[in-house]
């Protein structure tokens, strides 16, 4: 549910839309490119991510997130019960370590 705060603001640009105050600004129609100047990647370490990026790694959060998605997917198209039994204890055994991982991240 949307806070008080959301709820100004979307009206404020509802209004800005109605009265053509956000025409012609630079970029417009175009993607927006964040992937070097991401404000959640502090400026000291943007290099880095750029080139850990460019090489194809990705850190270890997002590595087992993708796991997890793949796990569950393989889960859904699974026939045989010992296949899925299996798939289920590989689920929660990755499941359990992103949470772990995002829990001492966000210490």
């Amino acid at each position: 549910m949307p806070n008080m705060f959301e709820i100004m603001a979307e009206a404020r640009m509802r209004e800005a839309v109605a009265k053509g105050d956000l025409k012609d600004l630079p970029g417009q129609g175009k993607p927006l490119n964040l992937d070097d100047e991401n404000p959640f990647i502090p400026a000291d370490k943007r290099m880095v991510f750029h080139i850990l990026k460019n090489a194809g790694m990705v850190p270890e959060e997002v590595a087992i997130r993708q796991e997890v998605e793949k796990l569950k997917k393989q889960l859904e198209a699974a026939t045989d019960e010992a296949q899925k039994k299996e798939l289920r204890k590989k689920l929660e055994q990755e499941s359990i370590r992103h949470s772990i991982l995002m829990e001492r991240f966000y210490k």
